[in-house]
């Protein structure tokens, strides 16, 4: 069976619209697509307004997530390449 097609940028995008619309307005604290080199992307939507208090703890969490995925993408890296410098 082939393997289901990769999505593009824009259906990523796209999704995250879908996303935000299937909930309520009240309910929408912040939403945010990353699209990083090579393709990983990271994807935060926030739809409770009370547990994001203010636009800092919004990016704090986005801010979090990049961090984690370049520590993977660095780890994956260092992986391949066993000669890499760690």
């Amino acid at each position: 069976m082939p393997a289901p097609p990769t999505p593009s940028i824009s259906d990523i995008f796209r999704a995250m619209a879908d996303r935000i619309e299937r909930n309520p307005a009240a309910e929408f604290a912040g939403a945010a697509v990353v699209v990083l080199p090579g393709g990983k992307t990271i994807e935060y939507l926030a739809i409770d307004p009370a547990a994001v208090k203010d636009p800092a703890q919004f990016m704090g969490v986005v801010t979090g997530r990049i961090t984690i995925a370049m520590q993977e993408i660095e780890a994956e890296a260092q992986r391949s390449n066993p000669y890499a410098r760690r």
